[in-house]
C-alpha cells in the first residue's frame, strides 16, 4: 500500500511451520459504485476524475483514518444506498465506536456518529456520482478486471505466492476488488479481500501479481488466520533492532510486502527480472530491509532447511542487516 496500513482487531494464532501443501484459492473479482463513492465521500479522493466540479461536497467534512467500509461495500454487492446503513450498523459496538473497521495501525477508531453523519449527508449526492461513475469510471475498472482474469489463468498468483513464501493462504476464497478512487491498496480478513486503485488512467497497472504479492502477503503473515510473524521466536529480536535504528515493527512487514510484490510479479513474467524495489525507496529502514531480502533471495530459494518459510527468511535477514552478531542457522 501505501499499504499503510492495517490493524484489524482480529485474533491471530501462534506462529508455526505449516504444511507445504499448496491450496487452490477461488478468486472473485468485484467492483462497486458504492465503494468508489465512499472513498470520495470520506477522503475526497478524485484521481483523474473532475468530481469536485460534478459532485461538489465542500460543505461536508472528511475523515483522516482509513476504514474498511468501502471494501466491505465492494464485496457485499449492495444494490441501493440504504444497504450501506445495514452494512455499517453491523459493525457498531457497545462503546459507540466503529469497530473493527480499521486499516491503519497508527490511527484512532472513528466515532460511530461521524461515519453515520457522513453517510446520511452524502446520500443526496450519490445519484449524480452514480451517473458519472457508470459512464467514466466503471469502464476503466471493467477493463482492468478483464486483464486480471487473463493473468489469473496464465499465472495462478495465489498458488505461486504460497510456493514462494512456503506458507498456506489462510482463506479458501478471496475477493479482488478494483476501486478506482482507492487511496492505494488494502487487504482485509473479513470478508477476505484485497483491493486496489487504478494506478494510471489507461488501466494498465498494476498487474494482478503485483497486487497479490503485496496485499495477500499482509494476510498470510499478519496473524489474520494464517501465520503470525510477530509470534516467531526471532520476532522480538528483529523488532528491537529495527526500533534501535529508527523504525518500528510495521516496517518489517511492510518491507516484506514491498519485496514480494516485485518477486511475485517477476515470477509471473510481468515485471523485468532485474528490477529492485530498494532502488525506489526513500525510507532508510525499509530500504535496508528490502535490499537485504534482495541480496539473499537466491540463498532462500536454495535452502528451505535454513529458511522454512518467508517469515524465517525475513527475520533472519533483518537481524543480519541491523545486528552486529547476525544470527545462526
Amino acid at each position: 500500500m501505501l499499504s499503510n496500513w492495517m490493524m484489524l482487531l482480529m485474533l491471530g494464532i501462534a506462529y508455526q511451520h505449516p504444511s507445504p501443501t499448496i491450496k487452490k484459492v477461488k478468486v472473485n473479482f468485484v467492483l462497486s459504485p458504492y465503494a468508489d463513492f465512499l472513498y470520495y465521500l470520506f477522503y475526497r479522493s478524485e484521481k483523474w476524475f473532475p468530481l469536485d466540479s460534478i459532485v461538489p461536497m465542500d460543505s461536508l467534512p472528511t475523515i483522516q483514518s482509513l476504514v474498511t467500509l468501502p471494501e466491505m461495500a465492494a464485496s457485499s454487492d449492495i444494490k441501493e444506498y440504504s444497504d450501506l446503513y445495514k452494512l455499517f450498523e453491523a459493525y457498531r459496538d457497545s462503546s459507540n465506536i466503529l469497530h473493527p473497521i480499521l486499516l491503519s495501525h497508527d490511527t484512532m477508531p472513528i466515532p460511530y456518529d461521524t461515519i453515520r453523519y457522513l453517510l446520511k449527508a452524502g446520500e443526496k449526492y450519490f445519484p449524480a456520482f452514480l451517473g458519472y461513475w457508470e459512464e467514466n469510471i466503471r469502464p476503466l475498472e471493467e477493463k482492468l478486471i478483464n486483464e486480471w482474469k487473463n493473468q489469473l489463468k496464465d499465472c495462478s498468483p495465489f498458488e505461486k505466492l504460497q510456493e514462494l513464501e512456503r506458507l498456506p493462504f489462510p482463506f479458501d476464497s478471496i475477493d479482488v476488488g478494483c476501486i478506482a478512487l482507492h487511496l492505494a491498496g488494502s487487504g482485509i480478513p473479513y470478508p477476505p479481500g484485497i483491493y486496489t486503485m487504478i494506478f494510471n488512467k489507461k488501466a494498465t497497472l498494476p498487474d494482478l501479481a503485483w497486487i497479490v504479492g503485496h496485499e495477500a502477503t499482509h494476510l498470510v503473515v499478519g496473524g489474520y488466520g494464517g501465520a503470525d510473524w510477530k509470534k516467531h521466536p526471532l520476532a522480538r529480536k528483529a523488532i528491537d533492532l529495527v526500533v534501535k535504528n529508527g523504525g518500528d515493527s510495521h516496517d518489517i512487514e511492510e518491507s516484506l510486502c514491498l519485496f514480494m510484490q516485485v518477486k511475485l510479479s517477476q515470477e509471473c513474467g510481468l515485471t523485468e527480472k532485474n528490477l529492485k524495489i530498494s532502488d525506489y525507496l526513500d525510507d532508510p529502514v525499509t530500504k535496508r530491509i528490502c535490499k537485504g531480502l534482495e541480496d539473499n533471495w537466491e540463498d532462500y530459494k536454495s535452502h528451505p532447511e535454513k529458511y522454512p518459510t518467508i517469515i524465517d527468511f525475513t527475520l533472519k535477514t533483518v537481524i543480519s542487516t541491523f545486528g552486529s552478531e547476525g544470527v545462526g542457522n
